[in-house]
């Protein structure tokens, strides 16, 4: 494909996070919605737009966890600043 990066990969159990394993869709064209006011997205919408890419990801064979950062980040530290994994890469 000609990019760079790092792919990770964990074993998980299939009930983590808050709504479990959720495999990612892979779409031809982009979702559509209404207006730009968050508040206002139908909640199906909101779902889809998570678990959601461009078809030309389809390779990648996607999957995400949902966890609220409150719940994940030790007392002290800002949530959503990082998520530690254990080993840290220069």
């Amino acid at each position: 494909m000609g990019g760079r990066g790092i792919a990770l990969g964990f074993e998980i159990s299939r009930n983590l996070g808050t709504g479990g394993v959720l495999e990612v869709k892979y779409e031809d064209s982009k979702l559509q919605s209404i207006g730009d006011d968050p508040n206002l997205i139908p909640k199906e919408l909101h779902e889809l737009l998570l678990v959601t890419k461009f078809k030309h990801w389809e390779y990648e064979k996607e999957v995400r966890v949902l966890v609220e950062l409150s719940k994940t980040c030790p007392a002290g530290k800002r949530a959503g600043t990082s998520i530690p994994l254990g080993r840290t890469f220069a």
